[in-house]
Parts: structure tokens; sequence; C-alpha cells
């Protein structure tokens, strides 16, 4: 396994410093936390509340005593309490609070859940046994007067239990789990939709791979709405290892799958936390008295490479070893809080960073007990580097300080709509309150009708108490559709035979889901994905950098990068190649100088014995002489004896007696003389002998001559080869150094282009988006529930606050769940265009399956040029970078789809069918990308035409906009939906007064979501919502100016569209007109009805209002 796939080590969590109010010692307690305004999560704090501050009958053997039980004498865990104890993160500093309102009873093992700036709590057991199965609602609307609500729910639900889950799921549905109704564990589920009125909870049956029963096991969520059950107790008290992954599918089904693998080791009384993709699960029991080992103690399951990882062994102290302790995290931090060790109950707060090193701002790092504890943790060189990190952004935290909610003392039944907007429905569950989740679904079922619902959905959007922190927000209301004057044609719902069936998705894999890859639209995302705090920049510069290389080029560009990097690997390939020659050539000139000095030695050997070899012959011709000189003498001597023989003769004949001793003499000398001349022969063999040595000597000296000389010839063509070879080495080293210092370069030109491609924030952006639209098809086909937004015109205000008011597309927000669909017209006209496409294309690339966007008829160069984007890309980014970011993004819209189709009975595009397009195929056979002029009258006629102006025109008549351009009447209307199996068109382009408009007796709706139109037409805006069931519901928004209305439409599972809109509702004494259940004083519906009877007529279709006849004259 690679390092970049390779799980992050499990942190160890390390003791964190008491400071203020400490809750004490306790256990079966919970911790839950609570993120700041705005979900910042440096204004976190966590909420500890009830559990057991004492023992009563342990049996004192082991390290975790029996579970309790109970009975009428009270639990074996005593001290049962009620109180509230906050930690607030940044400072780190505990404090005790007494909340408004009734408290619920004092209670331990029970189960609680944040949602949205609430703590939700439920079950446990207390001194008079099971508690009730009653909700309690601790509210932090206002953050210094927190309050207890006891919430209604109608119907059955989950029984009296204790030792279960509560967990928010999809950041909608509470979802409990498991537990202990007093006789034996459960293994029961209920979900209750926090967004639907009035509260009900709905078992989950036939949902997959159900969980066997158990208790004390543990369940939270992840950001994607993933819920994770793990460990646990069965019915017989064995210990449970595993693992379950729980989540709600867009079509409403719930579904178990089972995690991969088990635990180190199973648990139970444990505890368990996301920190991102990281489930991390601490202490625990294991049954028999005994509590999970030290190796074990601390486990993490990555879901994104789906295994589990254990801690590395160390020889410090785990003090994860408990039970029954609570556990919650905020952003990278998890905090543990008591729990039960042994017979001893723990007091102490522990907090593990499971950060890997990324920068730490949820907390002061000046704090005292964040200093203390970031020393003992990673060293007080990290806590430094943060205190003046901290410092440093000190004046900017300054600026967001927030004004209170101002909540009046009066308790009421809490809403959960009204205090977390989180949770906000965008399904329009309400319609279908007959619904029981989880009956058996045939495989195929019959889809209904799409029909409008007859009442409109009224929020109000104040205006002049802003300022008060939206303190009157969410005040809902319901009103007639028949009263909004503009919204014009009162028609009846299209009647169509139930032919086509819908086949239902296969289950997909839980743990399938994966996070976006990083990239400058997460930079976009950040800066402008603020729908409560956004606000126009005083700067007109745009925050995100643009490319000014031409896209033309850049492909040019790209291949030089490319061919730079080959031709340096190349180079550097040769390089090293020429210098491993170079070094065999040199190891070979130092073995050929090696021989030639070896020659060289052996040469002067062979001379020094040729001349010992000389001396010796010299010496022998020497001897050989002095013995032929010895000869000779020896002869001149044997010569001279003669003649002195004779004239001894003559002196023997002389004197006879002389003569015979002369005989003697002679013949004495004659031995001599014969002996000499032996010897002298003798010498003269050994002369001949010492000759031919001395000639044999001479010609193996003339050899070795001749030897010395080859040898000396051959070293010196050695050495002028190994000079040569040398002289090549210093060549290819110098070529080698060339090579390298042109790769350098070319690497660092690579790098510079590279690094330059990087940095253009918006090109990145459009590169990324542009790759996925080219994968989709041209016809979008889609699945409800969906939210449908209209044209915006570069008003991203007014997408924000949309997003505010409906639902923003995060994982916060409600994308896990619902789609959207934006219908073109993103820029022109609004001074905000490059905000408004960015962010979409940066949602785009978010969530790619969940956002989708299809062209507008200002989606091309030649329009978008003349009336506003051109100009804004100039005016913010500079003459170079802005003419080519506006070349660069029309490019990016000859790829947008061009039309979507909505459970195969609604077609949403731009403009119209016109006069050409009568079949779906037709749109779908557009080959992209494309220009308004190679898409020819299909194209002209799907983003220009128009309805005509009422029903009662029919057939194909011209525009106003302009020649060429037609309106289509309700009669091509009908026949269009009848040959393409389809109930309704929704389409965009228009203006309409009240944000939507019928027309064609229904068949056609046209949407528009930016209000007052070019500052002209104070018409509403509208997205439309498609829920799980196709009912659609608009919702209207009013503009930033007195008394102008919004829309959008939320489409629900049965198909029925239910109106929404909002109006400024000033505030009104009680009292009713209307009959409908309402959250506040009824008589506002009696306002906003008179309201409406005195409204003026409707004006025709994109024709601005006159002063004095709109709500503005209210």
């Amino acid at each position: 396994m690679d390092a970049a796939s390779r799980p992050l080590p499990v942190p160890k969590p390390c003791p964190f410093p008491s400071v203020g109010a400490a809750p004490g010692p306790r256990c079966g307690h919970t911790l839950t936390a609570v993120a700041g305004p705005e979900n910042d999560s440096s204004k976190a704090r966590l909420i500890l509340f009830g559990g057991a501050t004492a023992l009563e009958g342990s049996s004192g053997k082991g390290d975790a005593p029996p579970s309790p039980a109970p009975s009428t004498a009270g639990i074996r865990l005593a001290g049962a309490t009620n109180d509230v104890h906050i930690f607030d993160v940044r400072s780190g500093r505990w404090d005790k609070v007494s909340p408004l309102g009734d408290p619920p009873s004092p209670r331990a093992a029970h189960a609680a859940a944040p949602v949205g700036n609430m703590v939700v709590i439920q079950g446990g057991i207390g001194p008079a046994g099971l508690a009730s199965e009653d909700l309690h609602v601790l509210d932090f609307s206002d953050p210094e007067k927190p309050r207890w609500h006891r919430v209604l729910v109608s119907g059955a639900g989950p029984s009296a239990r204790y030792a279960h889950t509560l967990s928010l799921v999809a950041n909608r549905f509470l979802v409990a789990m498991g537990g202990n109704d007093g006789k034996a564990a459960l293994g029961d589920a209920w979900a209750l939709d926090t967004s639907e009125k009035p509260y009900q909870w709905r078992k989950i049956t036939d949902a997959g791979e159900m969980p066997s029963p158990r208790m004390y096991a543990t369940a939270t969520s992840r950001s994607d709405g993933l819920l994770l059950l793990c460990g646990g107790r069965d019915t017989s008290g064995t210990p449970l290892g595993d693992a379950y992954g729980f989540a709600r599918h867009r079509d409403g089904r719930w579904e178990w799958h089972a995690a991969p693998g088990d635990m180190p080791t199973g648990r139970y009384q444990h505890g368990a936390i996301f920190v991102g993709n990281r489930l991390h699960i601490s202490g625990g029991a294991v049954g028999g008295g005994r509590m999970v080992d030290e190796a074990s103690a601390t486990v993490v399951l990555d879901t994104n490479a789906g295994q589990w990882v254990s801690p590395v062994s160390s020889s410090t102290e785990d003090f994860t070893r408990r039970c029954r302790h609570a556990v919650a995290s905020v952003g990278p931090f998890v905090f543990i809080y008591g729990g039960l060790k042994g017979s001893q109950l723990l007091d102490d707060l522990l907090v593990a960073d499971d950060s890997n090193g990324a920068e730490l701002i949820i907390f002061d790092p000046r704090a005292p007990s964040w200093v203390q504890w970031m020393d003992s943790a990673h060293g007080n060189v990290a806590a430094q580097m943060l205190a003046k990190a901290a410092s440093e952004e000190a004046a900017a935290a300054l600026n967001l300080q927030r004004s209170a909610e101002q909540i009046g003392n009066v308790e009421k039944p809490l809403d959960f709509a009204v205090a977390a907007r989180v949770v906000e429905s965008l399904e329009a569950r309400s319609e279908s309150p007959d619904l029981v989740l989880g009956k058996g679904r045939p495989n195929e079922q019959m889809t209904p009708d799409v029909r409008l619902w007859h009442r409109a959905v009224v929020v109000h959007q104040e205006n002049s108490l802003r300022g008060l922190e939206n303190s009157l927000r969410g005040l809902v209301r319901q009103l007639s559709i028949d009263q909004l004057d503009n919204e014009g044609r009162r028609v009846a719902v299209y009647d169509k035979d139930d032919n086509n069936i819908s086949t239902m998705d296969k289950m997909s894999p839980l743990f399938s889901r994966s996070s976006s890859v990083p990239g400058s639209h997460k930079k976009a995302l950040s800066e402008l994905l603020r729908p409560r705090t956004w606000k126009a920049p005083d700067d007109r510069h745009f925050f995100l950098t643009a490319q000014v290389i031409p896209r033309r080029h850049r492909d040019s560009v790209s291949l030089l990068v490319f061919h730079s990097l080959s031709v340096s690997l190349s180079l550097l390939v040769f390089h090293s190649l020429s210098v491993y020659v170079s070094l065999s050539l040199l190891v070979f000139h130092s073995l050929s100088v090696y021989a030639s000095v070896s020659l060289l030695v052996f040469y002067s050997l062979s001379v020094a014995v040729s001349l010992s070899l000389l001396v010796f012959h010299s010496l022998s011709v020497y001897v050989s002489l002095s013995l032929l000189v010895f000869h000779s003498l020896s002869v001149a001597v044997s010569l001279s004896l003669l003649v002195f023989h004779s004239l001894s003769v003559y002196v023997s004949l002389s004197l006879l007696v002389f003569h015979s001793l002369s005989v003697a003499v002679s013949l004495s000398l004659l031995v001599f003389h014969s002996l000499s001349f032996y010897v002298s022969l003798l010498l003269l063999v050994f002369h001949s002998l010492s000759v031919y040595v001395s000639l044999s000597f001479l010609i193996f000296h003339s050899l070795s001559v001749a030897v010395s000389l080859s040898l000396l010839v051959f070293h010196t063509l050695s050495v002028y080869v190994s000079i040569s070879i040398f002289v090549f080495h210093l060549l290819s080293v110098a070529v080698s150094l060339s090579l390298l210092v042109f790769h350098t370069l070319s690497v660092y030109v690579s790098i510079l282009i590279f690094v330059f491609h990087l940095l253009s924030d918006i090109c990145d952006i459009c590169d990324k988006a542009e790759k996925i639209f080219r994968d989709e098809e041209t016809v979008l086909n889609l699945r409800a529930p969906i939210k449908i937004f209209g044209d915006l015109h570069g008003q991203f205000g007014d997408l924000m606050r949309l997003f505010e008011e409906y639902g923003t597309p995060s994982t916060a927000g409600d994308i896990t769940y619902i789609d959207y669909l934006f219908l073109g017209d993103y820029v022109d006209r609004g001074s905000h265009s490059l905000e408004t496409i960015i962010l979409l294309l940066a949602l785009k690339i978010e969530h790619p399956k969940s956002i989708h966007l299809i062209r507008g008829n200002h989606e091309a160069h030649d329009i978008n040029a003349l009336f506003g984007f051109r100009l804004e890309c100039l005016e913010r980014l500079g003459d170079e970078q802005g003419v080519y970011v506006w070349r660069r993004i029309n490019e990016l819209f000859h790829y947008l789809p061009l039309a979507a189709c909505i459970e195969g009975k609604i077609l949403c595009m731009h403009g119209g069918i016109g006069r050409s397009i009568n079949t779906i195929e037709q749109i779908s056979s557009i080959q992209r990308p494309v220009t308004m002029e190679e898409g020819g009258p299909v194209l002209m006629d799907l983003l220009w035409s128009d309805p005509t102006t009422n029903d009662a025109v029919t057939g194909v008549q011209p525009s106003p906009r302009g020649p060429g351009l037609v309106t289509f009447g309700p009669d091509r209307v009908k026949e269009f939906c009848k040959n393409n199996d389809l109930q309704m068109i929704v389409r965009a382009h228009e203006c309409v007064m009240d944000g939507f408009e019928r027309f064609a007796q229904g068949h056609l709706i046209t949407l528009f979501s930016a209000t007052n139109y070019c500052g002209t037409a104070d018409n509403a805006d509208a997205i439309r919502v498609l829920g799980m069931d196709p009912v659609k519901v608009p919702k209207l928004i009013h503009p930033l100016l007195p008394g102008n209305a919004g829309a959008i439409l939320v489409l629900g599972r049965d198909l029925v569209m239910v109106p929404k809109l909002i109006h400024p509702l000033p505030p009104s004494p009680p009292g009713s007109a209307d009959g409908i259940e309402e959250d506040i004083p009824q008589p506002a519906d009696a306002w906003m009805q008179s309201i409406n009877d005195e409204r003026p007529p409707t004006p025709p279709r994109g024709r601005p209002h006159v002063s004095g006849t709109s709500l503005e004259y209210f």
C-alpha cells in the first residue's frame, strides 16, 4: 500500500486541564457538540447532560460493574441527575447552566442527538425506573438563554428504553435504535422527520440486512448522511464487534448494510464518533467484569480505506480504558468525558487530535488550558506557533460578533423547522402523512400524475429587522394560490392515464461514497457558499485568479510541457549512460596505465638482466683470453723447453753421463708438456663453451632488447590511448553537464508553466466542469426529489437568499437527499455574474451527480457580450484576463446539456418547443459542443421561444423578441406532451411577477428566480422543488424591496406541486381566518388574505410593474 492510501495512525487522547465549573465524576451521561452560528466550529460548545454521579450495589470485582436494570427500588448507577454543563471549546472552560423551562427527569443511559442549535434527549433510566419516551429539546437559539422544550409526537413510537442510540441522519431524520425496554435487548429502528408536522415516529422495516438486537451500542453519522452502528451487547450478554451502515436513499428507502470487517475487539458501553471519514472508537467493556485491553482501547475505522486501524503500542498510560463514558467531536478533535473504570467514577476530559498536522482553528491557542494541553500533546513549540497565529487574527475575529436573537420568555411547543433551519423539508413530505417507511415494495410501482397543490407555503423574509439576526425568521403560513393574482392562469390539472411504470433502482452500497477531489472549486465554495453571511464586496475585483494564455494555445503549451519533460528525462538517461561510459573508460584507462607501468617495470628488469648477462659475457671472454694467453705461454714454455731439450741433447751427446740425467729431466718435461697441452685443450674447450654461452646470452639480450622496445612502443601507444580516452571522458562530462544544465532549465520552465497553469483558479474550475459536462447526455435523465431554479441573471444575492430559505447544496444542508437543477441564464444583467456562474460550476464539481445545469439563451458569446457579462469580466479582472475568462467560460457553455427529463414525466428546458421541436429525440440528437449557429432551428427554439400571451392564442405566432423567433400556443404544448408521454413542461426564460406562472391548462409552468429583474420589474423569484414523491412545490422569495413576493415549487413523491411563497409578515394579534394549523397565532393569515384580496391584476409576462400597483403599495 502506498503512502497516499495508507490510513493515518490512531491519535492518542491526552488529559485536558479542568477549568471552570466541571461536571464532576459521572457515567452514563451524554456529550453533544453544538456548532456556533453559521456552523462556525470555532464557536462550538459541548453540552453534557445527565448521568449517574454515584454507584450503588457494585460488586467491586473486575473493571466494569454489571449493567443497571430497572427495578422499583431504583438503579445500580445511583445519583442520577439532570444538570447541564457547557464546555466552551474555544476557551476550554466548563460552565454549569440552568436552562429555562421544565427540564426532563434525572436519568442516565439515555440518548442524545444534535439538531441544528438544539440537543434532543430521549429515554434513559432514573431513580424511579425507565424514563418516558418523550422527546426533550434543549434549545440554544439564544445562546445566553437556553430553554427546555417538550416535543409533542403523535402516534406510536419507540417505547421507554435505555442503553439505546439516537442520531440525526441526513440533517433531517432522528433515528432511534436498539436498547433495552426493561425486559430484553431490542433490535428495532424508528425514524422521525423533523421537517414534517405533526411530528410522528415511523418504524423502519424491510431495510435490508438489519443488525441483531443489542444494547449499549453506538451510532454516529458521517457528514454525507451515512449512519454507522457498531458494537453493543446482544441478548445473551455477548459483546459484539460488527458494524452496520444505515442510510436513507433519495427515493425514501432505508437500507442497512454490513460494514467491512469487525472491530479488533468486540465491546459495549464504549464511545464512537466520526471525524471526517474516520470513526473513532474508545474504551468499552468486553463482559465478565472486564474492559478492553490497552492494545485495542482506541481503534479507528477508516471508511475511505475500508479497514480498521489499531494504535501503535506505547509505553505511556492509556487513559481510554473505561466504559460508560461520553464522546463528541468538534473539527479534528475528539472529546471524551468521564466514565467508569473498575469501581471508580471518572471526572477527566480527554482530547485527541486527528488533524494530521492541519491548521487548528477551533480554539484559542492563548487560552491557558489549551496551551497546557498543546504542550503535553504536541510540545510547547506548536502551542507558541498557534498563539502567534491567533494574535495575528484577533482583530479580524472582532468583526465576527453577532447580535443575539430576541426570543420571548413565553414557553411554547418547539417547532424544529423554526429553531433548526438546517433540517427544513425540501420534499413536501407533509403531503404524504400516511406514508409508512419500510413497507414491502414491489420492484415496480405506478407513478402518479403531476398536479399543482391548491395552497402555497408563505415564509416571511424580513427587511426592516435584518439587523436583529432574523428574529422573525421561519414564520410559516399557508395561502391559497388563487390569491396570487400575478400568477395568472386558473387552470385544471392535466389528467393522464397512469401508463408509465417506474422501476426502482437497485440498492447501492452505502460505503462507496467518497469525498470530492481538492481544487480551486473548494476555494470558490468556501468564499461564495455563505447564504446567511455573504455580502457584495466593496472591492469589485474578483477574488479568483485567471489565466491569460489563450486556450487555443493551451494544448500546445501542454504538449510543450510534456515534450520538455520527456526530452529532459531522455537527456537525463543519456547523461547517466554517458557518465557510466566515462566511468568505464576511466577504469579501462586506469587498467591500461597499470599494465603500462607493469610492462615498464618488466622492461627495466629485462634490461638489468641483459646488462648482467653482458657483464658475465665480458668476464667470460676475459677469462677465455686469460686462458689463451696462459696456453700461449705454456706453448712458448714448451717450445723453450724443446729448445732447451735440443741443447740438452747436444750437451748429452757431449756429456753422456750428463745425458742420462738430462734424458730423465727431458722425459719429465715431456710429461709436463703433455699435461700442459691437455690443460690447454681443456681451456680451449672451456673457451669454446664460454664463447657459445656468451653468444647465447648475446642472442637472449638482443631478444630482450627487442621485447623491451616492443613493450616501450606498446606503453607509448597505451599512454596515447589513455590520454585520448581521458580527453573523451572530459568531453563527455562537459556534454553531460551541458545536458544536465539544459535539463534543469527545461524542468524549471516546465514547472513554471505548470505552476502558472495551477494558479489559474477560474481555468481550473472551467476545465474540471467541462470534463464533467462532456460525459453527460444532451438531455439529462433525473429523478425526484429535485429543486428547479429559473433565471438567475447574475443576481447572486437572490441565489443566496433562495439557498438560505429553502436549503443549501452542501453536506451540512440538503444535498445528500435532493438534487438541484438550474434552467440557464446564469449571467448578464445582474452585477454578480462571475460569482453566480463560478459558484454553480464549483457546486457541479463538488457534487457532479446532484447539481445539474442546462443552457440558456444568454449562455452564448454574442448575447452576453452585449448584456453585461463581458463588461463585468473586463471590469473585475482587467482587460487581458477579463477577455480570456469571458471567452473561456463561453467555450464551456458550448458543452452544457440542453434539457432535462424528470421521472420521465416532466421536461425541463430554458425556452420552449417553438415551431420545430416535436420530439425529445430532436434535442437529444444535438451534438455538443454546439454554438447557436451550429444548433440550427431546434436550438434556437429550445433557447429562445416563449408561450403565447394566454391560452386563447394557439398555434405558432411571431415573437415580440425579434424576427425569426416565435411563440407557441397551448395546443402545441398539449400535443408535444401527448406525443412524448409527458405530463408537464417546466421552462424559464421569461420574467413573471410571482416567480412562476401556469400555461396550457397546467401543462407548462414558467419559472423565474431573479427578483426585481433589471431593477424595473418587482417580480417574485421562484425555484421549483421536486420531492421524492414527485410533488411540485413553488417557493417564492421577495426582492429586497418592500412588498414583492417570491416562490418555489416543491415536487413530492405523489407528483403534487405545492407552491411555497414568502411575504413580509409584520406582527399581528391572535386570530385566524383560514382554519389552517399554524406555528404562531392565526391572524397573520387574515392579514395576508386581505393583502391578496386588494392586489392589482397581473400585468402581462415580462412587463414591469407600475409604481403603486404591487405589494409595494401596501
